[in-house]
């Protein structure tokens, strides 16, 4: 039990640090990009 919740507070420690340094930018323009280039829009 303990270690699933530090594997918990782990995950949220690195989201919390992902979202401080700006990083869903960043993920939401390369998924846009893999989504467009799968349907046959992007370059």
């Amino acid at each position: 039990m303990k270690r699933k919740i530090g594997l918990l507070l782990l995950g949220l420690i690195f989201i919390a640090v992902g979202l401080a340094l700006g990083e869903t930018q960043e993920i939401f323009q390369k998924a846009t990009i893999i989504c467009m280039e799968c349907i046959g829009l992007g370059g």
